[in-house]
């Protein structure tokens, strides 16, 4: 089993699980970094057969990257303050649009606009700032190909270059390679 990921409580102690078992990751907000400071995102993930949440020390691209960052399996939302969360689409249960006046640490915040995201697991929901048509136009687009990988421009294709000799050649040539300007300067 070669998926296997490490990672490090905010307490210092790791966890070693199957990358699929990352099911949830969100980025911490200020008022949970203050009681944590350790902390950069909390994780739902499954263990022996049920959905746990524990904070770590890595950060959210890392753990995108090792979850499976494909657009055709998750779903990004902004979370509130600014933080994001990602998700498999499979998880979206329902979208309420209201109002959030706790933030995850449970202090009390000014009242603001919210949208509650409830999953499939039970009891484990989200405040976000996207609206239920941002959610729907994000729930109802087509599954891309998307690895998650940072977008690259998109460079001129290599020229084909024949691999047989040519007459009056001996052996076998190899083929010459083309350098893009940009790629392993």
């Amino acid at each position: 089993m070669n998926n296997l990921v490490k990672v490090v409580q905010a307490s210092g102690k790791a966890i070693l699980l199957p990358a699929p078992d990352i099911v949830v990751i969100r980025e911490v907000e200020p008022g949970e970094a203050e009681k944590l400071p350790a902390a950069k995102c909390g994780l739902w993930i499954r263990l022996n057969g049920s959905v746990q949440h524990t904070y770590v020390r890595e950060r959210y691209g890392f753990l995108l990257r090792l979850a499976g960052g494909a657009s055709s399996e998750r779903v990004e939302l902004r979370g509130m303050a600014g933080t994001r969360l990602s998700m498999p689409r499979a998880l979206f249960a329902n979208a309420i649009e209201g109002n959030r006046t706790r933030d995850p640490a449970g202090n009390p915040v000014a009242e603001e606009d919210a949208t509650l995201v409830n999953t499939s697991i039970p009891g484990v929901n989200f405040h976000v700032m996207d609206s239920v048509e941002d959610i729907l136009d994000l729930m109802g687009a087509d599954v891309s190909d998307d690895d998650g990988q940072d977008e690259v421009e998109q460079q001129p294709a290599e020229e084909k270059v024949s691999a047989k000799p040519k007459p009056g050649e001996v052996g076998r040539r190899r083929p010459t390679r083309v350098k893009i300007a940009g790629k392993g300067a």
